[in-house]
């Protein structure tokens, strides 16, 4: 209203100094009052209006007083189009009430301050939007609020802005004391990022161009903002970042990798020849070699940025462990092209590691180069031997490699075809190790075996231990190789060992159920050719309730036919028949019940098989158990009645003939009297145990 009120009544004074331009010096002067008035010259553009930059207390509102401003702000416009509309008459008036230059002096001030007016209206306005929009956001920005939280509800609400991309709050809250590097407590790392940075990983250029202008190059120097825009591919955003701060190209965050090894590792070329204008070092190394821009690029098959940095000046690498890195990279990974390129420069001369990954990976293609490049095939024969890949042994027997060190793990892989490969390239069929075993010590496989045999393998090698192929074999529990190895005669060199069998039992004791497989059989061959073992030997567990613990039917039949006792204890007390029982073994419990297995047993604690079994839920193991039981009970009954029973007839006869002596001695003396007895009782607590049955 003031405005509208000075518009209306001009006032006469000399023209003060305007911030916004002065009047003109000779401005035109009426000449007649009584002449028509004419229009004067268009008045000059109005200027923008000022800025206002100067630091000012933020402005605090209420929801009430946000809606009051809009209500003010729209009165205010629709009098400012009320008065355009009467400005001609207003113009008119002032020339006739005042001089020319004073009029227009009036006029042109009247015109600025309209422009003031709205600008603030309008800042104002804007104001209260980005206020709303916060609080809709969640975000506290009362100025009591940021004093007491320390800032922090700006920084939070800065960075959600920069993340989000709104421009005027971003601007709204960095004038009002927000920082656009400062991070935010949070527990994750993710939360604690500063809004540059946030707006950096958004690729939102304004609002990174608003929020670089408060950062200095210290805020910069440790963060990862450069690395992010580079790993992203956004270019625009590090030309923004290298133009204000040209040191941060030879930055490395805490990957330990730089923004040029990120950019080269995804093939932005654009963002690599930035950095690399922006004078990048390329002799500065992370910590680790494998992270330099060359052996990123070369790991992730970029063959176009390998040749970039190549092709400067400054080799992309300053020692030689560096090339020999990225040539393993690009070896593991396949990428034959720039293998190629690394190995013609001629720097790298070791070519071990690159050799082993090529073999790993299969690549034949880049091994030959290796291999062509003066690589040596011996060492990584053992590792293609492994791989099977009869391609690759064949190229690295080619080029020379002694095909005696790979024929142990040939044999002991089991590969019939490159044992026989490797055999028709002069591999010693009793090639020694560093502990004087041969392949024969090491074999698993029958077919194998046979081969070695065939191609005069020794079967009586002893080792440094003195032990022999068939030693091994009954060990490992190879029945085939076991019956091959004893066809052969082998058995006699083991025999005189002496130590084979009692080792036997105590590996199978001591060692996993799995081991327990195969036992059978083998004990089975070893008896058949005249090898006697004592089952009954060890101190944690009997052999024989292990096969019994785990079900192992074939094996319990074996130790019993082979002298196993079958109530041997454990160190628990527990029997053959306890471990069956408390797994449910149906068909052992049977085996041990028939070789005399006692069911009254108990172990260290006082419990039966019978209790064992009910406690597990097996009913049926647990029904056999209890008729065991009945029917040894109704045997010792039996045997006890009859003995009991031979001693009463025997006094009886005794107490009959003392009786008749009595009688006749009587008769003589007093008469004949009837002597009466009472019968005996039947035992109601026992069943004939004829009647019992075992299932």
């Amino acid at each position: 209203m003031q405005t509208l009120k000075r518009l209306l009544s001009p006032q006469k004074k000399k023209p003060d100094p305007d911030p916004f331009g002065g009047l003109e010096a000779n401005s035109p002067t009426v000449t007649s009052s009584t002449q028509p008035i004419t229009p004067t010259s268009p008045p000059p553009p109005v200027e923008d209006p000022p800025s206002y930059d100067a630091p000012y207390e933020p402005p605090s509102y209420n929801e009430d007083q946000v809606v009051r401003l809009r209500d003010e702000l729209q009165q205010v416009r629709l009098q400012l189009s009320a008065a355009e509309s009467r400005s001609s008459n207003l113009e008119a008036l002032s020339r006739l009430s005042s001089p020319p230059s004073q009029s227009r002096q009036t006029n042109l001030e009247a015109q600025r301050q309209v422009q003031r007016d709205e600008a603030r209206s309008q800042l104002r306005h804007e104001e209260a939007d980005v206020i709303a929009l916060l609080r809709r956001n969640g975000f506290d920005i009362a100025s009591t609020s940021w004093k007491e939280n320390l800032n922090h509800e700006r920084n939070n609400a800065l960075c959600w802005a920069a993340a989000n991309d709104h421009v005027e709050a971003v601007r709204y809250l960095m004038r009002n004391g927000a920082s656009g590097t400062a991070t935010v407590p949070a527990d994750n790392w993710e939360d604690r990022v500063p809004a540059l940075t946030r707006a950096i990983m958004a690729d939102h250029i304004l609002t990174v161009e608003i929020l670089m202008e408060q950062a200095t190059e210290r805020d910069f120097r440790n963060s990862s903002d450069l690395s992010y825009a580079a790993k992203a591919g956004y270019a625009e955003v590090v030309a923004l970042l290298l133009q204000k701060w040209p040191s941060a190209a030879n930055s490395f965050d805490n990957s330990r990798a730089g923004a040029l090894a990120f950019a080269a590792e995804r093939g932005y070329e654009d963002v690599v020849r930035l950095i690399l204008v922006s004078g990048f070092d390329l002799s500065v190394l992370p910590s680790m070699s494998d992270q330099t821009p060359l052996c990123r690029a070369a790991a992730a098959g970029q063959t176009a940025m390998v040749r970039l940095l190549l092709d400067q000046k400054q080799p992309p690498a300053t020692t030689k462990t560096c090339f020999e890195v990225a040539l393993s990279k690009a070896a593991d990974k396949g990428h034959g092209a720039i293998v190629r390129m690394l190995l013609d420069l001629g720097v790298v001369t070791e070519f071990h590691m690159s050799m082993y990954l090529a073999v790993k990976g299969g690549h034949n293609s880049i091994l030959q180069q290796l291999l062509a490049a003066g690589g040596r095939p011996t060492p990584v024969l053992e590792i293609a031997v492994r791989q099977g890949n009869l391609s690759t042994i064949q190229m690295l027997l080619d080029y020379g490699a002694d095909a005696s060190e790979g024929l142990e793990k040939a044999v002991f892989w089991g590969n019939t075809l490159i044992a026989e490969l490797l055999l028709n390239h002069g591999a010693a069929v009793d090639v020694r190790d560093g502990i004087k075993r041969t392949p024969l010590h090491w074999v698993r496989n029958k077919d194998v075996a046979e081969l070695l045999l065939k191609r005069g393998a020794d079967f009586e090698a002893q080792d440094d231990e003195g032990k022999t192929p068939l030693y091994f074999a009954v060990m490992s529990r190879f029945p085939a190789i076991v019956d091959l190895l004893l066809g052969l005669g082998a058995g006699t060199s083991l025999m005189k060992y002496g130590k084979m069998p009692a080792e036997f039992v105590k590996t199978t004791i001591n060692g996993a159920p799995s081991t327990l497989k195969d036992t059978a059989e083998v004990i089975q061959l070893l008896v058949k050719h005249g090898f006697r073992f004592n089952f009954n030997a060890g101190s944690e567990s009997k052999i024989l309730g292990l096969a019994a613990e785990h079900g192992f039917q074939n094996l319990v039949q074996v130790l019993l036919d082979n002298g196993a006792d079958v109530d041997g204890r454990d160190n628990k007390g527990r029997t053959a028949l306890h471990l069956a029982a408390m797994n449910g073994h149906v068909e052992i419990v049977k085996k041990l019940l028939e070789k005399g297995a006692d069911p009254s047993v108990v172990n260290r604690f006082g419990r039966t098989a019978e209790y064992w079994a009910k406690q597990n839920g097996h009913t049926r193991v647990e029904h056999l158990l209890h008729l065991a039981k009945l029917k040894n009970q109704g045997a010792a009954h039996a045997q006890a009645k009859k003995v009991a029973g031979s001693g009463q007839q025997t006094a009886q006869t005794k107490k009959v003939a003392g009786s008749s002596q009595k009688t006749a001695a009587v008769k003589e003396t007093k008469p004949l009297t009837r002597i009466t007895s009472k019968p005996q009782q039947k035992d109601e607590q026992f069943t004939d145990p004829s009647v019992l049955r075992w299932d």
